[in-house]
């Protein structure tokens, strides 16, 4: 690949993430090892570092935007936070299809990569998001659905 200034979006449960992810050559390779460094922390940050978040504001923003994810849909609060990084030269890794199409029809000079390998860091970020964003003293306000009832209560991580 040798592209530059890979970058992955990543839909959390409190926000859009930003993640670099160490450039490489040759995806077969760097896929076997994405694969083998997925349940090693310290291994899996070689490959990819958070740079940016933007946390959604309320339990409600968070249910619109990630339904709008899910459906391929560029929600205003996505498309601020995009508008925030430096677009020049940026491939942007993007576990959904439909919304990478919507976001390159609004950022034409975002280069959007879908497919294996992205599939395979995002599931290693989702697995280590939480160290991931500690180790930049971050703190999340993580809408999280109450058992017993469905009204989201705002529990803070730090």
């Amino acid at each position: 690949m040798g592209e530059k200034k890979l970058h992955l979006l990543f839909e959390h449960a409190s926000g859009f993430g930003i993640f670099k992810i160490r450039e490489f050559e040759e995806e077969n390779m760097f896929m076997a090892e994405v694969e083998e460094c997925i349940r090693d922390f310290s291994r899996f940050s070689a490959i990819a570092s958070h740079v940016a978040f933007s946390p959604f504001k309320t339990a409600q923003a968070a249910l619109v935007n990630l339904n709008s994810v899910t459906e391929g849909v560029l929600a205003d609060d996505l498309k601020n936070f995009l508008s925030t990084l430096g677009i020049k030269n940026l491939v942007l890794g993007v576990a959904e299809p439909k919304l990478g199409a919507a976001i390159s029809e609004v950022f034409p000079k975002i280069k959007i990569r879908i497919g294996p390998v992205i599939n395979e860091i995002t599931r290693g970020i989702r697995t280590h998001f939480h160290k991931m964003v500690a180790k930049r003293n971050l703190a999340l306000d993580m809408p999280i659905l109450d058992p017993k009832s469905s009204s989201m209560l705002i529990v803070q991580i730090t």
